[in-house]
């Protein structure tokens, strides 16, 4: 059975717990640096507060849950001591009625969220590909996300390495338990833990009252995760997504949006029956950044589309660059062909009238057999 003890301490409060597991004891301190509300104990003039007396009279312990505090207004330092004296961890936790939820101020991603052609533009390269025979066009709009999420991502310079960070305001982790490795509170966060990945990518879930964020990485090691981790902040003006401080790592935002299921207008260019060139304008899918074709090419690089950074890959005989021309939309581009010409294409993309877009093609195509680029 636990014993609960609260004493005064100079700098605060420290509150006891001592259980007594497999013949081990295990004592848990939390240093308080504020005022705690402790139902069930008397004051005793000093302005410490301890438990009302037990059963033996001394004070000491307190068989009534109430005596546990019930509201903590700032951060607490807690210190795991073994039996023999070890420090197994030491961590930040925001804990009661009072804590502080990272993600309280989110906006709320119901409201206007949803796939819209009409906001996804008109795009057209003024470049040609050659030998082209047939020009098909599908535009479409699909069912709206049933988890809406909203996604960063960044690239480090040479395009090697990326990190992206994915908030899930209102929802739960559904990484089962056994996949799990705890590294407990992180900063402001309640919770967090890593994910099942490979040897070369960090997976860490922040949980949150009100929410979850995933942090991935195929460029951070598991220390510079948790530091980046724990110095987020929320935006000013509670608009969605975290201030993060990539000046170490030097890594470049590149896109940032909801997922909210997809609106696209998708140009494919033919040479007899095979698709040679490919043209996505997508609203509401951040993830073309991160697709598994552009995370699986043989070699990726950052580059300038007008004022935008974008992603440039390339495998297979294909290349492809993806940006963003304007928020919450994403663009990309894939020929076969070498990357230079590629980058050539993109960087020729302009807006045009409905009308010069309606010139190009009216074919709504489905494409078969080999799929598409990006396949």
């Amino acid at each position: 059975m636990a014993r609960q003890i609260v004493v005064s301490s100079g700098a605060g409060y420290w509150y006891g717990v001592h259980r007594r597991r497999a013949g081990r004891v295990l004592r848990v301190m939390v240093v308080l640096t504020t005022t705690i509300v402790c139902a069930g104990c008397t004051d005793q003039g000093s302005g410490a507060r301890v438990p009302a007396a037990g059963p033996d009279g001394t004070g000491s312990e307190a068989q009534s849950a109430s005596a546990v505090p019930t509201s903590i207004t700032e951060p607490v330092l807690t210190t795991l001591v073994t039996a023999e004296g070890e420090l197994p961890t030491t961590t930040t936790r925001r804990s009661g009625p009072n804590a502080i939820d990272p993600m309280n101020t989110w906006p709320d991603p119901q409201q206007g969220l949803f796939p819209n052609l009409s906001s996804v533009p008109l795009l057209l390269p003024t470049i040609d590909l050659p030998f082209v025979t047939e020009v098909g066009r599908v535009e479409n709009a699909e069912e709206p996300a049933q988890a809406l999420r909203y996604v960063q991502t960044w690239f480090a310079p040479d395009a090697t390495g990326s990190l992206t960070i994915t908030t899930y305001p209102g929802q739960r982790s559904a990484i089962p338990a056994s996949s799990r490795e705890p590294v407990g509170p992180i900063g402001v966060w309640n919770d967090s833990f890593f994910g099942a990945s490979t040897v070369d990518v960090v997976a860490l879930s922040l949980i949150a009252q009100s929410g979850l964020v995933e942090v991935w990485s195929d460029s951070l090691t598991r220390e510079q995760t948790l530091e980046l981790a724990s110095s987020l902040e929320r935006r000013a003006n509670d608009r969605p997504g975290w201030e993060v401080d990539t000046r170490q790592t030097g890594l470049q935002a590149v896109h940032e949006g909801w997922s909210i299921g997809a609106a696209y207008r998708v140009l494919y260019w033919r040479r007899v029956d095979s698709v040679v060139g490919q043209l996505e304008i997508v609203s509401g899918a951040p993830d073309l950044f991160t697709s598994s074709w552009m995370s699986g090419a043989e070699s990726r690089t950052l580059v300038l589309v007008g004022d935008y950074p974008a992603l440039a890959a390339e495998q297979d005989g294909r290349a492809a660059v993806v940006w963003s021309p304007q928020p919450n939309i994403v663009v990309r581009l894939g020929i076969r062909g070498d990357l230079a010409q590629a980058i050539a294409i993109a960087r020729s993309v302009e807006s045009v009238s409905p009308a010069v877009w309606d010139g190009v093609s009216d074919t709504d195509v489905t494409i078969s057999g080999d799929c598409s680029m990006f396949c």
